[in-house]
């Protein structure tokens, strides 16, 4: 039998798994086939994808919620901007603590000695000692603190290149389109400054490999008390982006890795998809936030469906007697006419432009500073109006207006049910635009406020004699249930 090319790379030196027989892998990349913590195999391989580049297909059949991939971050590190924090562990600093070699931010000693930071504290202690011997060295090292700073990310990721020259392999296939001008010259300065003494350190492969972390980069997230990081995760950069993907990411907080798990069925061969976006932006806004920021016009399935999956949240009324939606007639083109579904009547995209243009006048109408919830019910009332139930911009309304019942510390019967109905409401949306997503943290608290909601509901309705025991215990049951599905994912 033919050898295959390595499931990673284009190697053709490979060796066939011999757990799953699906993949070959090279020597340096056939550790990243195994899932991990299961010591399983990972149902993907590396392909081209007509007019995505590379991509992640299937390469058998996947069920619905299977373990797809856990995968570890390249490199992690403070963002360029950020207040002072610990370079190694993220943590606010009230006070300033310094690492007594490279005298970057450390919250402790321990953390002086900490593996991440010792990535850069092992060059910059090097390069440190350099500077010493120039003229004014101390005083160009105190000055060039601040970029050298926001350059430790990118000098952990730039040194995979003779640290982990398999792990930089793949880094370095990524794409590098993106890049804030304005942070990049903090880094060319430090470079100028004093990175350039290390000779492994050029200025190209620093612009390349920033524009790698900007492009590829994501935000990690900390409990309060902690600063800003970014981190890099290449095989899961490789994943492709769709409006309605049929993967699911978990982040693991304070370790760095994350879980990728199917989240429909995906026959083999099929593309694995990823969504950059949240999915709650009509089609237009979502392509051109895509193209201006990952320089790619999106054509997945739900941008090619006037309706979204039933969702419309493009949709916008037709007249006071035809109940029906008017809806683009393609979405992909920017010039597309307008049909109603019921009548058939047609509206130019100008026309459709100048709906929307009346929207915002009436949302630019009221006050944004401490709207009141009745406010929000006017705003609601007249653009019921001019767009469909489900338009994205209502549904963004209705969700200010269920915060806003939330906050209120007295809420009297009609409010407390108006809460109960904007809660059902918004659910179904979440149903249509992010299916299959229960654990979403955006759904589980709307589902929280509405068990609240319905909870203090049924507890008045109990004692003025008007439901029973059975419906009321019911609904403690699902606040315990709930609290219990929350419980097991802050584990």
């Amino acid at each position: 039998m033919a050898r295959q090319d390595c499931f990673l790379c284009d190697s053709c030196d490979t060796k066939q798994c011999d757990q799953c027989g699906d993949v070959a892998g090279c020597e340096d990349h056939l550790k990243y086939h195994k899932l991990g913590y299961s010591g399983g195999c990972s149902p993907y391989r590396v392909v081209e994808i007509e007019g995505a580049g590379r991509g992640l297909v299937a390469t058998r059949d996947i069920a619905r919620g299977e373990h797809i991939m856990t995968t570890m971050a390249a490199g992690t590190g403070p963002c360029a901007r950020t207040a002072p924090q610990c370079v190694n562990c993220f943590l606010l600093l009230s006070s300033a603590q310094f690492c007594p070699r490279c005298n970057l931010l450390v919250c402790s000693a321990g953390c002086s000695n900490g593996s991440a930071h010792q990535v850069e504290c092992s060059i910059l202690t090097t390069i440190r000692v350099k500077v010493k011997r120039m003229k004014d060295g101390e005083r160009i090292w105190r000055e060039s603190l601040s970029n050298i700073t926001a350059s430790v990310t990118t000098i952990r990721l730039l040194s995979l290149k003779w640290r982990d020259p398999a792990a930089w392999s793949i880094l370095t296939n990524l794409m590098n389109h993106q890049v804030n001008e304005n942070v990049w010259r903090l880094l060319q300065d430090a470079f100028h400054t004093v990175l350039h003494l290390d000779p492994r350190i050029t200025v190209d492969d620093l612009r390349h490999v920033f524009g790698i972390q900007s492009t590829n980069g994501a935000i990690l997230h900390f409990p309060p008390g902690f600063g800003r990081g970014v981190g890099v995760f290449p095989i899961q950069a490789l994943i492709n982006h769709s409006c309605m993907c049929n993967t699911l990411t978990q982040e693991f907080l304070g370790e760095h890795k994350v879980e990728i798990k199917a989240r429909f069925s995906i026959a083999a061969g099929s593309e694995l998809t990823t969504s950059y976006i949240q999915p709650t932006q009509a089609t237009v806004a979502r392509r051109q936030f895509l193209f201006h920021t990952w320089n790619f016009w999106c054509c997945c399935p739900r941008c090619r469906d006037p309706a979204e999956g039933g969702a419309n949240l493009s949709g916008l009324t037709c007249s006071p007697s035809c109940p029906g939606v008017v809806l683009p007639l393609s979405p992909l083109d920017c010039d597309s006419d307008w049909v109603c579904s019921e009548c058939g009547q047609a509206r130019t995209d100008m026309q459709a432009q100048q709906v929307m243009q009346q929207t915002l006048m009436e949302i630019n109408s009221f006050s944004k500073e401490n709207i009141k919830a009745e406010e929000l019910e006017e705003i609601i009332c007249r653009l019921e109006k001019l767009l469909c139930n489900t338009h994205y911009v209502l549904m963004e309304i209705q969700q200010k207006l269920m915060m806003v019942y939330m906050q209120m510390k007295v809420v009297d019967r009609p409010a407390k049910d108006r809460k109960i109905q904007l809660c059902h409401n918004i659910l179904q949306y979440m149903d249509k635009i992010d299916p299959d997503n229960e654990n979403s943290q955006k759904r589980q608290r709307v589902r929280s406020c509405l068990v609240e909601a319905k909870l203090e509901v049924l507890t008045q309705d109990y004692r003025m004699g008007i439901v029973n025991k059975n419906r009321l215990a019911k609904a403690l049951g699902e606040k315990q249930e709930l609290m219990c599905t929350g419980s097991r994912q802050n584990k």
